[in-house]
């Protein structure tokens, strides 16, 4: 289990004022040696210690035998020697007093063999010790504040920025530098870049809880592969949250394929990639689906005002960048609320043949009068309908006395609508750029990518985040339950659920179904089958008592055929329900992150549909709506082609009730499944016809 890390042990890697190298080498093209030519390069102030037997000088410092020999303190060593002598060199490491380290060295957990067991070796001498291991088998780290280089990758080859303010985390070595190169090619201002390789003592969490407190981060940005432990990942995404700190992660694993590659690169569970979409959903985390996505994510979060709703209003002096903006606009959710009546009016004035009902175009004529654009954004924005303004620069910001407009504009504007999420679309100059970002007008080149930053920006303000209270029932097995019994737990966990009857010979189907009432339905009961239906183990609008006696011996033999070592308890009857919409709602204990509950539509064919919503439990009965309302058919709920509308607040709280029975019980079930759940008109409820307990 990853551990809370205390400011002092982050800054210990973060501004150390003494380093020793173990295993440093006379050659800075070495990878025992290019820590060092980079510490000397860029100047770290602090005092830096090669420690090596052979070389009394190294790059131009005294070298020492051990690192015991170093006279004094040390705060964070590096090392870069083989995976065979990585133990003895931690041990002396710990000896010396040092509280953190750097194993660069590769042949553990990823090669297999007695690589795991000294990759656990170092895990229990870092817990044991207090001492925090980054690595093995990483690229190290930068913190480039204090110049703390510490890499033996491509990273400072690349040069470090002026200023910082959004930090990255790795858990890829060779993508976490290619993502650095990146990130400087778009004037990102970086602050810290660390990778964590292997993960042997930190990972991914204590990374992102180090960058939640660190005063030089402002955005958190992660590539990640996948999770050990989902509650330290949560706890460290709720500080994020709670301290104000945007987190971007661009998530691998989407695919089977994807999934199988990262858990072969990290020894890691990839994990099912919906359960991390309703994790980062919960916690406010922009999860990005390409490098793209994930830098314009970052960028925007850095220097972008974050919309609180999605009413949007399209100001450009083009038609054309008009109906591209609104197009994108759409598909990201967003709104486009008409100008009200007399505020058109009013710009019908200034422009008779301008565009004002939403988008807005000002049209050529701005190149007439500059000032028609000022005009036109402060009407629009004065109505105070829009959560977030997207404009159309064009060329504006590249040649010189355009680019002194455009700013002179920018100044105005936002001095008179300082709160206002304003997002442009233009090309300009990096040094014109940067006084708008200084602004918090972030710029793009190309308008789709404006509007999907925003509404990145835009869905992590709607996280719901939710105290996940600590079960209250003992963690004790649970012998396997037939329907009956998992039917009548669902329903004092508050669920409603299909009533039903045993009966153990034809003649006790009968009896059962005549006090019933015709029409019902038989289904045989047995804790070994979970899918009847495909043994004959169903029969259903049995109308008369004959085709009650025919279906109980039908249903029988077909079991018994399919299946003839079964145990089998009888076979249920309960009446024939009919009407409404069949769904499905389920549970399971997600080996990474705990319970999680998910809902569908189809019944029995969603594994053909496969429209299903997953979230964390336990849940809030906001998080069930926004949960059925991404479902692709939601339509179907709230009454398409003229069918009434399902009762979708009664299918919303039978969700948060099966999320509670699931958070409850934790530590005894494995999954929880009623299928189908049929869900009657509006006002009239849904019912469970069918479930199963693991």
């Amino acid at each position: 289990m990853s551990l809370p890390i205390p400011a002092p042990e982050s800054d210990a890697f973060f501004n150390p004022n003494a380093i020793a190298l173990v295993g440093a080498s006379s050659s800075p093209t070495r990878i025992g040696g290019r820590t060092l030519a980079a510490l000397l390069k860029y100047g770290f102030a602090g005092r830096i210690y090669p420690i090596n037997p052979s070389h009394d000088v190294i790059q131009g410092l005294k070298a020492y035998a051990r690192i015991e020999d170093v006279p004094d303190p040390v705060d964070l060593a590096v090392i870069s020697v083989p995976a065979a002598e990585v133990l003895d060199a931690l041990r002396s490491c710990i000896a010396k007093g040092v509280r953190a380290v750097v194993i660069y060295s590769s042949g553990f957990s990823e090669a297999g063999g007695d690589g795991v067991g000294m990759q656990a070796t170092i895990r229990f001498l870092a817990r044991r010790s207090g001492v925090r291991v980054l690595g093995p088998n990483c690229l190290g780290f930068m913190s480039l504040p204090s110049k703390t280089i510490c890499t033996f990758g491509q990273a400072p080859n690349m040069g470090i920025p002026d200023g910082g303010g959004v930090s990255i985390v790795s858990q890829s070595g060779a993508f976490g530098t290619y993502t650095y190169a990146a990130g400087l090619f778009r004037r990102m201002p970086i602050s810290r870049w660390i990778t964590t390789g292997n993960e042997a003592d930190v990972d991914f969490s204590d990374c992102v809880e180090w960058l939640v407190q660190d005063p030089e981060t402002k955005v958190i940005m992660g590539y990640m592969e996948g999770c050990r432990d989902g509650a330290a990942l949560i706890r460290a995404l709720e500080n994020a949250r709670r301290a104000g700190k945007p987190v971007v992660i661009l998530k691998v694993g989407r695919s089977a394929a994807g999934a199988s590659a990262a858990q072969s690169h990290t020894a890691a569970l990839a994990g099912d990639d919906q359960v991390y979409d309703a994790v980062f959903r919960r916690y406010g985390v922009c999860r990005a689906a390409s490098l793209e996505e994930f830098f314009d994510a970052g960028y925007a979060l850095l220097h972008g005002l974050a919309p609180k709703g999605k009413r949007a209003a399209v100001i450009t002096a083009s038609g054309g960048a008009g109906v591209l903006i609104a197009d994108e606009v759409s598909a990201q959710g967003f709104s486009l609320p008409p100008v009200p009546d007399d505020i058109q009016l009013h710009l019908k004035r200034l422009v008779p043949f301008a565009g004002v009902g939403n988008p807005i175009d000002v049209t050529a004529q701005v190149g007439n009068d500059p000032q028609l654009f000022s005009q036109f954004f402060s009407a629009v924005a004065g109505t105070g309908l829009y959560d977030a303004i997207f404009c159309f620069q064009g060329l504006s910001g590249i040649n010189r006395e355009p680019s002194e407009r455009l700013l002179s504009r920018w100044t105005e504007l936002r001095e008179k609508f300082p709160d206002l999420p304003i997002f442009i679309s233009a090309m300009a100059k990096p040094e014109v750029a940067a006084v708008l970002e200084s602004k918090n007008i972030p710029v793009f080149d190309d308008p789709s990518r404006m509007v999907r930053a925003a509404a990145a920006m835009c869905n992590r303000q709607n996280g719901d985040a939710m105290p996940r209270p600590a079960p209250v029932s003992a963690a004790v097995a649970w012998p396997k339950l037939n329907e009956v019994e998992a039917v009548q737990l669902l329903g004092r966990a508050g669920i409603p659920m299909a009533a039903g009857v045993v009966a153990k010979s034809a003649e006790e189907a009968v009896a059962r179904a005549r006090e019933i009432g015709f029409p019902v339905v038989l289904k045989i009961l047995s804790a070994e089958i979970q899918h009847k239906s495909d043994v004959g183990g169903v029969a259903v609008g049995l109308a008369d008592e004959a085709l009650v006696r025919e279906a109980y011996e039908n249903v029988m033999s077909s079991v018994r055929r399919h299946l003839p070592y079964a145990p089998v308890d009888g076979v249920l009857v309960a009446p024939m329900v009919n009407g409404g919409v069949e769904a499905i709602i389920g549970a399971r204990i997600d080996p990474v992150f705990g319970p999680m509950v998910m809902v569908g539509l189809g019944g029995t064919m969603v594994e053909v549909l496969k429209d299903v919503s997953f979230c964390l439990a336990p849940l809030s009965l906001s998080e069930a709506r926004s949960t059925l309302d991404r479902l692709r058919g939601a339509a179907i709920l709230d009454g398409a082609r003229g069918a009434p509308a399902a009762d979708k607040e009664a299918l919303a709280e039978a969700l948060v009730r099966l999320g509670d029975f699931a958070a409850m019980h934790a530590g005894s079930i494995k999954s929880v499944e009623i299928n189908p759940i049929l869900v009657r008109a509006k006002g009239e409820g849904v019912v469970g016809l069918d479930a199963l307990i693991s």
